[in-house]
């Protein structure tokens, strides 16, 4: 007599075996695997320098800062950031260059955003400024006329 195996996994309706089992490692810390060391703080400090450092490189912005300066700069407001107006944020000193020691510095957001709203909005680098005005140009060539694509030359 032969037997016929099923296969693939268990039949269709049946529970998981490790459904509703928490996970061994939920909860669990491993600080002295931390690239940034065992103090929290500078755990989060580190996660928050990745991010700016990655958004610097997604806006084809210059970056220089070390992980010290970084650290150094904003480790007496690690309580204090967010993105909230009375929360600090490293900030540019002159906008128009790029992410560099010299150039970096702590500040309250308000601050950055009353002196954004005085001067001429630079926030977004100059290529992709080009970029979309190319390719606004580029639409408007092909009949884009707004919100809906029209030829420029019939009546709708």
């Amino acid at each position: 007599m032969t037997q016929n195996k099923k296969k693939g996994g268990p039949a269709k309706g049946t529970p998981s075996p490790l459904k509703g089992m928490p996970s061994p490692l939920k909860g669990r810390r491993y600080p002295h695997l931390w690239r940034s060391g065992s103090d929290p703080n500078h755990h989060k400090l580190w996660r928050r320098f990745l991010l700016a450092r990655n958004q610097a490189k997604h806006w084809h912005q210059e970056w220089s800062v070390s992980w010290t300066k970084y650290r150094d700069t904003m480790l007496p407001h690690v309580d204090n950031m967010g993105r909230k107006l009375h929360n600090y944020n490293l900030v540019r000193i002159d906008r128009a260059q790029g992410w560099h020691e010299s150039n970096v510095m702590a500040a309250q957001r308000h601050t950055v955003v009353n002196g954004q709203k005085l001067g001429k909005r630079t926030y977004l680098p100059p290529q992709e400024l080009r970029r979309r005005r190319e390719n606004m140009e580029r639409y408007k060539q092909q009949g884009y006329k707004g919100k809906r694509w029209t030829r420029y030359d019939t009546e709708v």
